[in-house]
Order: structure tokens, then sequence, then C-alpha cells
């Protein structure tokens, strides 16, 4: 909804009215423009030296890589459910080497004779 779509409501039709008969005698400095341009220079200067935030980097690199956000978001998706099986798959292996190393313990605990056997140098 643009700011014309807002004034042409009913309600505002008295606001409407007010600000096209309103006039000012009051002229701007002379260097008014001067200093709305320069305002404009530094902003716009300051957004370019500004580093670009990590989530405008991975829009960015989006954009140029899929030109859309649909394909980005599957590739994406993808690589987190990839990166996630690797994950469990690499846990569950140490998981099964740690359970296998206590149990290999209960059971020295357990027999006298593994124990004995387990201390002697």
């Amino acid at each position: 909804m643009s700011m014309n779509d807002k004034l042409d409501r009913p309600e505002d039709a008295r606001l409407k009215q007010l600000l096209q008969e309103w006039k000012t005698d009051a002229e701007p400095p002379a260097s008014f423009k001067r200093g709305v341009w320069r305002k404009i220079a530094e902003a716009d200067e300051a957004e370019r030296a500004r580093l670009p935030s990590f989530w405008e980097v991975m829009r960015l690199l989006c954009d140029r890589l899929f030109g859309r956000l649909a394909p980005a978001l599957a590739c994406f998706g993808l690589l987190f459910l990839v990166a996630g099986w690797l994950g469990v798959q690499t846990a569950s292996g140490k998981s099964s080497k740690i359970n296998e190393s206590m149990a290999a313990g209960y059971v020295v605990s357990v027999d006298p004779y593994l124990k004995a056997f387990a201390e002697k140098p």
C-alpha cells in the first residue's frame, strides 16, 4: 500500500485537504541543498565501507549461484541433511567404541582372573 493509497481513504480527506493548503514563507538556507547532498554522499560512503554481514554474503552468494531462493534453500537443506547424517554416523561409531571399552572394563572389574592379568606389568 503506497502513501497515496493511504491518503485516499475517506477518514483522511481532511488531512489531505490541509496538506494541499499548507504553504510556508520560510526559505531554506542557501547551503541546504549542498548539506543534503553531502549527507547522502556520506551515507553512501559509510554503506560502501561497511563490511557485509554473514547473512548478506550468503544471500548474495545464493543470488549469484542460483538466481532464485527456492533452489538455494533446497541445496542448503540437502547440505544440512548430509552433514547431520555424517554427524550421526561419526557419533555412533565413537559411541560403540566407548561402549566396548566400558564393557571390557566392567568384565575386568568383575572377573578376578582378568583383573589379576590386567594388573601385571
